[in-house]
């Protein structure tokens, strides 16, 4: 109760005849009440300020929370996103590896066919020459063989003109000698 309200109430006490004692009580009933209501008042303003303060705060705690949960979604990503860039490195690397490696084995089997053509020709050219050296042989027997028969013949021929000749002189020899005789 302010000052002002209590000379209002003395001023109220003495018109009405109201005894001191009595006024004192509701004056001090009065200043207790006033101070119960303060009080009242002060703690529902703490009361407040504090459930103000837990708002505050609870509301703090969300946004770090959801600030957290960023960071934390934003460093998942980025972890997510280096092990894929991992991962699509490393496939690249593997499938540059398996075309190097096919590419190398596509090498390889084309210096293989172009060593085995290598390898067949010279086998066709080696077939070839020995069947030329075959034939050539085969061509040079027969020469032989034919030159052999010419030579046959003709010591055939010289034989049976030797022969002839022979029986020629002998006929010769025995016309002269029965001439011979027939003479002597």
């Amino acid at each position: 109760m302010d000052p002002e309200s209590i000379e209002k109430y003395t001023a109220m006490a003495k018109q009405l005849n109201i005894p001191q004692g009595e006024l004192i009580n509701f004056i001090r009933d009065q200043l207790k009440e006033d101070r119960e209501a303060r009080r009242l008042q002060h703690e529902q303003e703490k009361k407040e300020k504090l459930e103000e303060d837990e708002r505050i705060l609870k509301h703090k705690r969300e946004e770090e929370e959801r600030i957290e949960k960023r960071r934390r979604d934003e460093e998942r990503l980025k972890e997510e996103k280096r092990v894929a860039d991992e991962e699509r490195s490393h496939r690249y690397q593997l499938e540059a590896e398996k075309q190097k490696m096919e590419a190398e084995k596509l090498r390889v089997e084309e210096e293989a066919r172009k060593e085995q053509l290598r390898v067949d020709e010279e086998a066709r050219k080696e077939r070839m020459l020995m069947e030329e050296r075959k034939l050539k042989a085969e061509e040079d027997e027969r020469n032989r063989q034919f030159q052999l028969e010419e030579i046959r013949i003709k010591e055939n021929a010289r034989s049976q003109q030797q022969q002839h000749h022979v029986a020629a002189c002998q006929v010769v020899e025995e016309e002269c000698e029965d001439e011979w005789n027939e003479r002597t």
